[in-house]
């Protein structure tokens, strides 16, 4: 109740009608009831006959004897409903929410609404927002906008992830096509059993047409970032002048079923015919940890994991493509934690991202180190993927991420970084950091507050 009342605290709304796809025991409906001056008319979806008809007496006894009442006991995503939903009630002003979360990773489990509906049957009645990796509660979102008129308003509960997520990403389109976000609360750790970070979204339908068919559907992590959201010029971005990659799953298995664990560590060298394999729990803010920390590949524990180079002659030749001089970075860390791998002899098991710079660029493997270890590029990684890692202070980012990172315009200032850049992995920060600070010319004021966001992230003492 205190999300709506927050709300209509800052947005004045017509609202006459209130509909929630997945009401349980209604207790946003009645939120609304008590909040909104009435006369109402709500309406619930709940997929749980025992549920629904509970909700329907609770509700009836509690609301405002003013309102009107209708819940059904179906599917939320069912079009059937849905249809029957738009013919007698036409379009709604406010749609609530608290939808069911489904992990991607649980995809081969079946969602066992009213009428048994499955993941393939979703995928049929939803193609347009469906991506590999789309959440149950994403399908929600999209349907709950659908019913929305112009100028209305849908509040819905999702996973913080929705905001970030390539699944989501289709369903943010159709948002920003025809609505916009006009806030986003991040909910208590503890607001559910499930641990699951949340936040309520808030989304207001603008159109009945796709007035921005240009949206892309991009983050919205901005609006739960921590860090100042910072304003810089047009530049080149890694991308322009490096390939980055991580690899595909494939190409995991090739790699993890060669793997041995080396005879005579810690002395392996690419002329005799072995190469290291760094997985992302060697990589961290100084050497890698390979030979210090045990990692699983394949269901083996190996301390000194490599893999010969007549098993790589026999695997993609992607793969063998990244035995060069690189940068590797593990994809989901506090900030950005790049290694130069100088001679080229590393072999980087996916999802470990590789960094090579363009042989037309001209471009120093530490300059491009220098940029991507900097508070400017966590700050941008932050805004860009907030919500999809696992802990709520980790960034979690691809490839396509890292290869959206902005360079500095100031090339003397940056290749003075790229001298530096080494010495702050043994503490000596601040002179790499002045640097880096004005190779992308931030103001001081502004790089203050983002040092304060940034520094208790890389977890060292620095000088």
């Amino acid at each position: 109740m205190r999300l709506i009342t927050g709300f209509f605290d800052e947005y004045t709304l017509d609202v006459h009608r209130v509909l929630d796809l997945a009401a349980g025991a209604g207790s946003l409906l009645l939120a609304a009831d008590r909040v909104l001056p009435g006369p109402l008319t709500l309406v619930g979806v709940e997929q749980d006959a025992m549920v629904a008809e509970c909700c329907r007496n609770d509700l009836a006894d509690r609301m405002h004897a003013s309102s009107d009442l209708a819940i059904f006991q179906g599917d939320g995503l069912d079009p059937e409903i849905n249809t029957r939903l738009s013919h007698q009630f036409d379009r709604f002003d406010l749609v609530v929410g608290n939808p069911p979360f489904l992990s991607p990773r649980l995809r081969s489990l079946r969602y066992e609404g009213s009428n048994g509906v499955e993941w393939s049957k979703l995928r049929h009645s939803y193609p347009d927002i469906t991506r590999a990796t789309t959440d149950l509660s994403a399908y929600f979102v999209a349907r709950a906008f659908g019913h929305l008129r112009v100028g209305g308003v849908c509040a819905m509960i999702v996973p913080i992830s929705f905001l970030s997520s390539d699944g989501a990403s289709q369903v943010r389109r159709v948002i920003e096509g025809q609505g916009e976000v006009l806030k986003v609360d991040r909910l208590p750790d503890d607001a559910f059993a499930a641990s699951v970070a949340t936040v309520c979204l808030w989304v207001r339908r603008s159109s009945e047409q796709t007035t921005r068919p240009n949206s892309d559907g991009m983050s919205w992590g901005s609006w739960i970032a921590e860090s100042p959201r910072l304003e810089l010029p047009p530049s080149l971005r890694v991308k322009d002048l490096a390939r980055v990659t991580a690899g595909f799953r494939d190409e995991f298995y090739q790699v993890a079923a060669q793997v041995e664990e080396a005879d005579n560590p810690p002395v392996v060298l690419a002329d005799q015919g072995w190469h290291r394999v760094l997985t992302v729990g060697h990589l961290g803010w100084r050497e890698p940890l390979w030979g210090h920390r045990p990692v699983r590949i394949g269901g083996r524990a190996l301390l000194h994991p490599v893999v010969s180079s007549a098993a790589l002659s026999s695997m993609k030749s992607a793969m063998r493509a990244l035995l060069i001089p690189k940068l590797v970075i593990a994809p989901q860390k506090r900030v950005v934690a790049p290694w130069i791998d100088y001679e080229g002899s590393v072999v980087p098991l996916t999802p470990v991202i590789s960094v090579l710079a363009a042989d037309s660029s001209g471009l120093s493997l530490s300059l491009l180190a220098a940029a991507l270890a900097s508070p400017v590029a966590a700050a941008f990684l932050e805004h860009r993927c907030a919500g999809t890692a696992l802990s709520a202070k980790a960034l979690k980012f691809s490839a396509r991420d890292v290869g959206e990172v902005p360079l500095p315009l100031n090339r003397e200032a940056w290749e003075r970084a790229g001298h530096l850049w080494p010495a702050w992995r043994a503490g000596r920060l601040w002179p790499y950091l002045d640097a880096i600070r004005d190779a992308y010319s931030v103001e001081t004021s502004v790089w203050s507050e983002l040092l304060d966001w940034w520094l208790p992230r890389i977890g060292q003492v620095v000088e």
